[in-house]
């Protein structure tokens, strides 16, 4: 009757917080693997002339990279604060 006081609700607490634990974890060496190839991209179009900025923001590749990286963000932020 009472063999285990906390029964497996206790196993399976522990269970779920590893879990969240690993994924924290993951999520920690994705970001830090991502963090220097956006400091990269922010020097190369840093070091670009006004004109050659202009051009650039007009290219497909540039505007479907814009607004794939704005819907991620605004997806971020709706999750993060509702």
């Amino acid at each position: 009757m009472f063999g285990q006081p906390f029964g497996s609700n206790y196993t399976d607490l522990q269970n779920h917080y590893m879990q969240q634990l690993q994924a924290m974890q993951q999520a920690q060496q994705a970001q830090q693997k991502t963090q220097p190839i956006l400091d990269e991209i922010n020097r190369e179009v840093g070091s670009l002339s006004l004109d050659e900025q202009k051009v650039l923001a007009q290219m497909p590749e540039y505007q479907m990279a814009k607004q794939t990286y704005e819907a991620g963000f605004m997806s971020f932020l709706g999750t993060k604060f509702s």
